[in-house]
């Protein structure tokens, strides 16, 4: 077994300029590493630029928050339209976050979503089905005071010849 004892900064960079593969020889200082680097830099630049611009802004969520992730990524290295890892290979777009109702379980929602028929907005189809939910309950109560209107012959001995309610 061999015991490799590794610097923090090439765990977890720290500042942006640092490259992302780490030497476990320490030559950091080197020519061609930093060429290396510059290299990499420049392809990840030009990557961003021949990518298609994303319909939002990466962190446009935290605009309400105090935007700790797009720091943290900003810190790392992340370029601004690039993709994600060290080269800027992985996705650009990012993957959306979705509001669902609240107190409501996962399975419940994936029955709204279901419902929805692609439909993003879950809000408005939980909507629609509470008004379905609620025209139904008006017609059986209609349905119910018709029925207690109506005289048939029993209620009509009952009541009139009877004299009994």
């Amino acid at each position: 077994k061999r015991v490799v004892e590794v610097p923090f900064e090439d765990v977890f960079p720290l500042e942006s300029g640092e490259s992302c593969d780490s030497d476990l020889e320490g030559d950091s200082g080197s020519e061609e590493e930093d060429d290396v680097v510059a290299i990499r830099q420049a392809e990840i630049i030009s990557r961003s630029l021949l990518n298609p611009v994303p319909s939002q802004r990466l962190g446009d969520w935290e605009k309400h928050t105090k935007g700790m992730g797009s720091r943290i990524m900003q810190k790392m290295g992340y370029v601004v339209g690039a993709g994600l890892g060290c080269r800027g290979e992985g996705i650009v777009v990012p993957i959306g976050a979705q509001v669902l109702p609240q107190g409501r379980s996962l399975d419940y929602c994936m029955q709204l979503r279901e419902k929805a028929n692609g439909d993003a907005d879950l809000f408005s189809v939980e909507k629609k089905l509470m008004r379905e939910k609620r025209i139904q309950e008006k017609r059986d109560a209609q349905e119910s005071a018709r029925r207690k209107g109506r005289k048939d012959v029993f209620s009509f001995i009952n009541s009139d010849i009877l004299g009994n309610d």
